[in-house]
């Protein structure tokens, strides 16, 4: 379990580092390192790059211990679970996973993915508030004879944007959890 937990720690860190520093490969835990980035979905070319910045501080990490990692970290991440997350943040899966596993993990990611497209059309339609707001305040403060037209046109432009939103909020929540 203190693995696990450390793996879940490492996972922010690997995110956040493409290589290890000097003092982190002296007191690197491999396995726990392999586990993360096996959750990551990270290819295992990492451990070459674990083992090139190494290798320049004198250190030989453990490869064993990271692939036995690796392998409990890729278990992890080749599930229909993990493919929702990945898919809901509009990432490609990354190609690390078995066949079987990888057709296991579409419908997750197909989910995942319906979220994010529908949670950036919603993005788009408030950035159409946005802009149809501008319209109907410049239309307010114009002389034209069309003026009052265009800020009318305009409001009916808000309405329908909104409705729009709404609906596709409601039909994201069916997106919002992998089941």
């Amino acid at each position: 379990m203190f693995q696990l937990r450390l793996a879940f720690l490492l996972v922010g860190f690997v995110t956040a580092c493409t290589s290890l520093s000097g003092q982190e490969c002296q007191n690197a835990d491999w396995f726990a390192l392999g586990q993360a980035d096996g959750m990551l979905g990270a290819g295992d070319a990492r451990l070459s790059e674990h083992q090139k910045t190494c290798r320049a501080v004198g250190v030989t990490p453990d490869g064993t211990k990271w692939a036995q990692g690796y392998a409990r970290g890729l278990a992890v991440y080749c599930t229909a679970a993990s493919a929702y997350k990945v898919g809901r943040k509009g990432r490609a899966l990354a190609a690390v996973c078995s066949a079987p596993q990888t057709a296991g993990m579409q419908p997750g990611y197909e989910h995942g993915l319906r979220y994010f497209k529908i949670s950036h059309e919603i993005i788009a339609l408030e950035q159409q508030i946005i802009s149809a707001r501008g319209d109907m305040a410049e239309a307010q403060t114009s002389t034209s004879n069309l003026a009052g037209a265009e800020a009318v046109f305009a409001e009916a432009e808000i309405a329908e944007l909104n409705q729009r939103i709404k609906r596709l909020k409601q039909q994201r929540q069916k997106y919002a959890v992998w089941p």
